[in-house]
């Protein structure tokens, strides 16, 4: 019950909230988003929750997780050029597992395996899987749903593969 007040207060937060992107009767199947990142991150932010989506903002970055996969989305706005979400997941490896070989080259392999995502381990010792989707200007649903759909399929088919999994914490 305080889950679903809270989404409501949220809501009309972003109604009645200036330059966020999100009115009354706005049309939910696209967002037009600024040229500035911080900016384009809130309005994606306030776009998502107004459709449903349960997503927050953590450390400047939009948090949203779907069908079972953690996503960090930030968008990188370009002027005059393509606009991007940069999706990011990551998992944290077991201990006897971290920094050490078998891990980088599990990390190679996954991204040998598909042609979709980076798949590497980041400087914290991480597995990183990042995909971009461009746009310019607008945003649909439509390729939003399309895309996060494509990325958890990936993920799930490609990246927590069973070798993956006994790796992972």
């Amino acid at each position: 019950m305080t889950n679903r007040i809270m989404r409501a207060l949220w809501l009309c937060l972003l109604v009645s909230a200036p330059g966020l992107g999100i009115a009354a009767g706005t049309d939910l199947s696209k967002v037009k988003v600024s040229d500035d990142d911080k900016t384009a991150t809130s309005q994606l932010l306030g776009w998502l929750n107004a459709r449903g989506f349960d997503a927050s903002m953590v450390n400047g970055v939009l948090v949203y997780r779907t069908k079972g996969i953690p996503l960090n989305l930030t968008a990188l706005q370009g002027t005059g050029e393509l606009d991007r979400i940069v999706f990011l997941s990551f998992y944290s490896p077991k201990e006897e597992f971290k920094g050490k070989p078998e891990f980088v080259e599990l990390a190679r392999k996954l991204n040998n395996a598909q042609n979709f995502m980076q798949v590497k381990v980041d400087d914290d010792g991480d597995l990183s899987v990042t995909a971009s989707l461009t746009y310019v200007d607008e945003l649909s649903a439509r390729e939003f749903d399309y895309f996060v759909d494509l990325f958890t399929a990936v993920v799930r088919q490609y990246i927590l593969t069973d070798e993956a999994v006994k790796m992972l914490q």
